[in-house]
């Protein structure tokens, strides 16, 4: 039987995420780096905020399919949107297509033996991640589908 896990907080997940990251399921998911592409265009924090809030919405068609933790990184007139989602299947444009402005965002595969990747990828669940010196001023979790991929059985 596995277990399902809700969290509070974004620390909560990521506790968990050290704990059984050995039982990831390397060929039934894949984990993404997700860039805004176009960071010069963003004002002020909170506006780049409910944008990533709006995304996560555009993407309620995939929500078996995902689970993940964006923010906002710097100051108002200079910040930009990074983080990382974690998808079924290997492919990610199949799970974020379905939201209409999917492409203005770059995706770039994480792999977890890189060490500068699985840095990346555990500051962006820890809300802890720092981009140029610009750091993590706001944030929003998804968290679709149940984590059984990080659940140990019992």
């Amino acid at each position: 039987m596995s277990s399902a896990y809700a969290f509070s907080t974004p620390y909560d997940w990521f506790a968990h995420y050290r704990i059984h990251v050995p039982s990831f399921d390397k060929e039934g998911f894949s984990i993404w780096r997700i860039d805004f592409k176009y960071n010069n265009e963003l004002t002020q924090t909170f506006m780049s905020s409910n944008q990533i809030g709006g995304f996560f919405n555009r993407l309620e068609a995939s929500r078996k399919y995902l689970f993940g933790s964006m923010g906002v990184l710097g100051v108002s007139n200079d910040s930009i949107i990074s983080g990382t989602l974690i998808a079924r299947g290997q492919e990610i444009q199949p799970v974020v297509d379905v939201a209409p402005d999917w492409e203005s965002y770059s995706y770039e595969l994480i792999d977890l033996s890189n060490e500068e990747q699985k840095k990346f990828f555990e500051a962006a669940l820890a809300w802890d991640l720092e981009i140029d010196g610009k750091k993590w001023v706001d944030g929003k979790n998804v968290s679709f589908f149940s984590l059984h991929f990080l659940s140990i059985d019992m």
